[in-house]
């Protein structure tokens, strides 16, 4: 189930970023520190800032 989150978590993630970049198409890699409880995500850019919200959510 840890997994299924976390996979959740990084497609969340992964649809801020892509929508919210402009000209540069982003690219995602599961970086080697990622577990069962925790996920790294290694990106093709420099990213200064990310905001994960609860899906239904209050903005």
């Amino acid at each position: 189930m840890t997994s299924l989150s976390s996979f959740r978590l990084a497609a969340a993630v992964a649809a801020l970023l892509v929508v919210g970049s402009c000209a540069t198409e982003v690219t995602f890699k599961v970086g080697e520190g990622s577990s069962g409880t925790s996920l790294e995500l290694v990106t093709n850019v420099a990213i200064s800032e990310v905001e994960v919200k609860e899906k239904g959510g209050k903005d």
